[in-house]
């Protein structure tokens, strides 16, 4: 999907995977981010302080953070942002 805005109601491309018939993961690539700390402040409310976080200290290294839900459907959260660009995958566990 090219242009959603299903994830932190900003538009963003989505791909989902699917291994032996059942969804593995989802990827969204924003194409217009909101700040790192916005979508940080988003995910921790959503799913609970960071299992990692590693915070980029120059623009062109890299910065990733990630969650671990144990809810229903079990996932991990992977956020990376890097010169501006941001991205985040949900990946079940």
């Amino acid at each position: 999907m090219s242009g959603a805005n299903a994830v932190l109601n900003t538009p963003a491309d989505i791909t989902v995977s699917f291994t032996d018939n059942r969804m593995r993961s989802v990827e969204v690539a924003f194409s217009n981010p909101p700040t790192l700390a916005e979508v940080i402040g988003q995910l921790t409310q959503a799913y609970g302080e960071p299992a990692t976080k590693q915070i980029a200290a120059a623009a062109y290294d890299v910065s990733i953070v990630t969650w671990n839900t144990d809810g229903r459907t079990p996932m991990a959260v992977l956020l990376l942002e890097t010169q501006g660009r941001v991205m985040i995958r949900y990946e079940r566990r």
